[in-house]
């Protein structure tokens, strides 16, 4: 399930990635500039400060969790859509509980149950593929 498991896909950096490289890289080119080996030229140097993104906390909107994907995933056979944008629904749905949404690990232990122990699917959510 999305909801518990994520979506499928490669490497996403998460906003704080970003911030601390928005943060960082005007003064790691000051220090290139003035050891003498500016890495970029100063036209570069002032392009790289006036485009830099905002830090997430001054976007107009408050942004809590928000991630990039930086790398795509493709199944074999299949190099077209990455597996961000492909549907990967459940072999064995289950309803969520009160005890699933206080605690989230209690989710994997009602999974492990429907597959190898004494739990179940919900009924006509198997596609009848191992279970």
């Amino acid at each position: 399930m999305a909801t518990i498991g994520g979506r499928a896909g490669a490497q996403a950096w998460d906003l704080t990635f970003f911030d601390f490289f928005a943060q960082n890289a005007p003064a790691v080119v000051a220090e290139a500039a003035a050891s003498g080996n500016p890495v970029p030229s100063p036209d570069e140097a002032a392009r790289l400060n006036a485009t830099k993104p905002p830090l997430s906390t001054k976007l107009p909107l408050k942004v809590d969790a928000l991630s990039v994907n930086l790398k795509s995933a493709y199944r074999p056979g299949n190099n077209e859509v990455p597996l961000q944008f492909q549907s990967h629904p459940a072999e064995c749905r289950l309803f969520f509980t009160a005890e699933n949404v206080l605690r989230p690990a209690s989710a994997w232990t009602a999974a492990a149950k429907a597959v190898w122990g004494k739990g179940a699917c919900v009924q006509g959510s198997t596609n009848n593929t191992g279970w």
